[in-house]
């Protein structure tokens, strides 16, 4: 049996964002409030996403090709949505009541209806598609995806955006905000690549030597730190 951990990680995340500038030696410890068994679900999970009005947790089964559904208040699963190829990013779009998933597999990143979990809309990135961002301001998605590229989709269209070229794969990226960057970690390059959000453009490189996986964007102090 897959038991999903679920530790409290709203007021976790509310703790963190609320100091982080503080010692990290003063945040509290995280709860174990509840485990949610997911029976027949097979594989490692990937990504998560929230839809905090509902109080549904929605889980990325990799190599279950399934998207999970958890009700967080009653901690119970309430649907298996099978028929994805590897789903990896996940995004819950709270304006618009969607779900957007991206496959590893197929490459298509597919927008979900909220309630019903039916495909509305889908989009090909060749291969790989990862790492979604959501950028509320510009009304964009960003998607890591291929063999080396960032692509895009303009919700307010609901078109591609050009893509941008990279040297290989990228892994975790983010949007640097208010500004209009995204940094974008790419491992087999040893390098974070400063990417125009409105322009598809690279504008920076900065070379590392040891970092080469994770990324997070500190807006208050305006340092990034890759690990």
């Amino acid at each position: 049996m897959k038991l999903a951990t679920l530790v409290s990680l709203l007021a976790a995340s509310a703790a963190i964002s609320a100091t982080q500038d503080a010692d990290v030696a003063t945040l509290s410890p995280l709860i174990l409030e509840q485990t949610i068994p997911l029976p027949g679900v097979k594989g490692k999970f990937d990504h998560l996403a929230i839809d905090v009005a509902q109080n549904r947790l929605f889980i990325a089964a990799k190599i279950n090709n399934t998207l999970e559904v958890v009700d967080l208040r009653n901690g119970r699963r309430l649907r298996s949505v099978s028929g994805f190829s590897e789903p990896q990013g996940l995004l819950y779009l709270a304006d618009t009541k969607q779900v957007v998933v991206a496959n590893g597999g197929s490459g298509e990143v597919q927008f979900l209806e909220g309630t019903s979990l039916q495909v509305v809309h889908h989009f090909s990135f060749g291969a790989d598609a990862d790492n979604l961002r959501y950028d509320g301001d510009g009304r964009r998605i960003y998607v890591a995806a291929g063999y080396g590229e960032i692509g895009g989709i303009d919700l307010s269209t609901m078109s591609k955006l050009p893509d941008v070229k990279l040297p290989s794969h990228p892994e975790a990226f983010t949007i640097d905000k208010p500004g209009d960057r995204l940094l974008v970690n790419v491992p087999k390059a040893n390098s974070v690549f400063v990417l125009g959000r409105t322009k598809a453009t690279i504008t920076a490189r900065w070379k590392l030597t040891k970092a080469k996986v994770n990324s997070r964007w500190r807006q208050t102090r305006r340092t990034a730190g890759f690990s």
